[in-house]
């Protein structure tokens, strides 16, 4: 008799710490922010992730009535920024705004992997955009066409040479993905940065580079370099004339590449929907992709569940060239 008695008040109990807590939530959800908000990123001051950062956060204080104070730590690659939010409470005041160095390329291609789990170690709140990435030829080269370097790798494998802004870069990942589906093997020359890489295609050092767009942009309009592909799906809007990689190697897929911002693990729900709804809002504004392709890039701004399926898919990727090319980690 006793426990059925207590049955019920003891269901009751759990039932009214549930809603209580669930009020609780809501509340802290209504309030926030109450004060300023850290974004820890692992970009340089004015470079263009940071300046992507920076004309995000500018329009979400006006939306939310609260200002982002951008902290920029570089170090390991991406690892230092990361670890500073991974190290916070899950409040929604400290986030973090990162490539996919630390947490995707580094995961598979560096020995011991990477100390940030990203799937478990943070929270995925948005995509912010996607850098541009071409195929650029010297002017005055013998490679004219995307067709024409495919064709001349194929038939000369490793006498031609493409210049990266490093081992596991998207540049290098890219390329290597090219010659596994179209067989267009060519010699990997990797640069500490895709602007020395682009600076050894101008004097002509190299014949052929990857680079992202809003690295090789002066280069273009001087004519000192010319696209042959865009490394992705679908040709740019801005370069009909620029056919895409999936031209001439069905199912190509773009290696990771994309500038994503980050919270601690264990965000509340309604703080993660909340942060990505201004997000969003503020990323597809009209003056904000423009400002954001001046630089670059696509505008992305899925939400957490897309963000982190794109990450997922992306650890596979990298993985499958890794294996399929014998790309070994280092240090």
């Amino acid at each position: 008799m006793t426990s059925k008695k207590l049955l019920p008040r003891t269901w009751l109990s759990v039932t009214t710490a549930l809603i209580a807590a669930s009020f609780a939530t809501l509340a802290t959800a209504q309030a926030y922010p109450s004060k300023p908000i850290r974004v820890v990123t692992e970009f340089g001051p004015g470079s263009g992730g940071d300046i992507i950062l920076r004309v995000m956060t500018t329009v979400m204080a006006e939306q939310m009535g609260q200002s982002f104070v951008v902290e920029n730590r570089a170090g390991a690659g991406g690892v230092v920024a990361a670890e500073a939010v991974v190290r916070s409470a899950p409040d929604g005041y400290t986030l973090g705004v990162y490539s996919p160095n630390a947490l995707v390329t580094r995961r598979v291609l560096a020995k011991g992997g990477s100390p940030i789990d990203v799937l478990k170690d943070l929270t995925p709140i948005t995509a912010l955009g996607d850098a541009v990435m071409l195929i650029f030829v010297q002017p005055n080269g013998p490679i004219k066409t995307l067709r024409e370097l495919v064709d001349y790798a194929k038939a000369n494998p490793g006498k031609l040479s493409y210049g990266s802004s490093g081992f596991g870069s998207i540049h290098h990942l890219a390329q290597e993905q090219v010659a596994m589906i179209a067989g267009a093997d060519m010699l990997h020359i990797p640069y500490k940065t895709g602007t020395d890489a682009v600076a050894a295609l101008v004097s002509g050092q190299i014949p052929v580079t990857y680079a992202i767009l809003g690295s090789i942009g002066p280069h273009l309009r001087a004519g000192k370099v010319v696209p042959i592909a865009r490394v992705g799906t679908k040709r740019l809007e801005s370069m009909p004339q620029v056919p895409a990689l999936t031209e001439v190697a069905p199912g190509f897929e773009p290696p990771p590449g994309w500038e994503g911002m980050f919270a601690p693990a264990g965000l509340p729900q309604p703080i993660l929907r909340r942060l990505n709804a201004e997000a969003v809002k503020a990323l597809t504004l009209a003056q904000s992709k423009a400002k954001i392709g001046e630089l670059g890039f696509d505008v992305i701004a899925n939400t957490p569940e897309e963000f982190t399926a794109l990450i997922k898919s992306q650890i596979d990727l990298v993985a499958r060239i890794a294996k399929t090319a014998k790309i070994q980690p280092i240090e």
